[in-house]
């Protein structure tokens, strides 16, 4: 099949969040089943890449829509995304459209005009960030869920059933083979994944050194105000993200999802649960069903007081650190989130909306 991935987001190396790094493992999982997966994204131009990209669409004869494979299949990035559906179609020929990313609906309904089947993969619980009014019933349309929280969500919401294909998680890609476990890590240092109580927790607890790494883009004003926030706190560091995370989970001693949103999934705590790293999450969303018995979850409302007390029951050495520990590797290897089974289930879905 040919596969195309669309989004409003940048894909890496731009944006380097959960959802991108799903999709990128289900591309090369598609790729070495014989499929023919691609992506259209959304185009930064703030970075070497994006001037790159700006560079070549000068040059005479430059295609109407640009592409590289630098991740091992075409990712076509373009500004405003919406404005050149005709040539990343014709370049493409998809049997079936994948939409992902905030304000889907959009794009779902430009495809759904030009005649192709599309399956809008949700990835969310924020059901005011559609973009529009959901077309359920529409023929050639259908849904994935990456989780079971997030199919239930969009039953109530909206009777969608959706299918569940969780994101892959390709072992040798996060685990690491020497660990050095000796921070408290917090990815996507923004609001709405708990960085306030992030910070607080750092001010409280100076013997523990915290590392914040980025993930979405951040504004200029957004990043200023929390290299100033962080300047006042000596045992905290900012990161810049990677594509190779694997350092950084060597590192962890704890992994720290405060989120305050409905998490619809929360794919770092299964990536750094492959390392034996117990999880500290907030209990919105899909997160008690992504964390599990590996570690620890609390309302993020809850006292300051109770959070760094959960934080000190993981980090402190002893049986209990053992036993989540232990708990968090089972985890993270359980069959479900094996990229076969992943892929298995992604093309059972894809078969059933070629069907339709």
């Amino acid at each position: 099949m040919r596969i195309l991935f669309a989004t409003r987001h940048s894909f890496p190396p731009q944006r380097v969040g959960g959802s991108e790094r799903s999709t990128d493992a289900l591309c090369r999982g598609l790729a070495a089943r014989g499929h023919a997966p691609a992506v259209w994204a959304q185009l930064e131009l703030g970075d070497r890449l994006g001037w790159g990209y700006r560079l070549r669409g000068r040059l005479p004869g430059a295609a109407p829509v640009l592409h590289d494979r630098r991740l091992g299949y075409p990712v076509y990035r373009s500004r405003g995304v919406n404005r050149k559906l005709a040539p990343v179609l014709k370049a493409v020929r998809p049997d079936v459209v994948v939409v992902e990313g905030s304000r889907p609906l959009p794009l779902v309904e430009r495809f759904l005009e030009q005649g192709q089947r599309v399956m809008l993969y949700l990835r969310d619980m924020q059901t005011d960030n559609l973009g529009g009014r959901l077309p359920v019933g529409h023929p050639r349309l259908g849904f994935f869920a990456n989780s079971q929280a997030t199919a239930d969500c969009w039953r109530r919401h909206a009777g969608v059933e959706a299918r569940v294909v969780p994101p892959p998680v390709e072992a040798e890609r996060y685990r690491c083979r020497r660990l050095s476990p000796e921070a408290v890590t917090f990815f996507n240092p923004v609001p709405e994944k708990g960085l306030e109580l992030v910070l607080a927790l750092a001010g409280r607890c100076p013997d523990l050194p915290f590392r914040l790494v980025e993930g979405w883009p951040l504004s200029a004003e957004a990043s200023d105000a929390l290299d100033r926030r962080l300047a006042a706190l000596p045992n905290a560091r900012r990161l810049a993200s990677r594509e190779d995370v694997r350092p950084l989970y060597a590192r962890t001693r704890v992994l720290l999802m405060p989120s305050r949103w409905q998490e619809a999934w929360g794919r770092v705590a299964a990536e750094a649960q492959l390392n034996a790293v117990p999880v500290l999450a907030s209990d919105r969303g899909a997160l008690p069903e992504t964390v599990g018995p590996g570690g620890l979850c609390l309302d993020p409302d809850a006292p300051l007081q109770a959070w760094e007390s959960a934080l000190r029951r993981l980090w402190a050495e002893g049986p209990e650190r053992a036993a989540f520990r232990a708990a968090a590797q089972r985890h993270a290897n359980r069959q479900e989130l094996c990229p076969e089974a992943v892929v298995t289930a992604f093309e059972a879905g894809l078969d059933s909306a070629l069907d339709r």
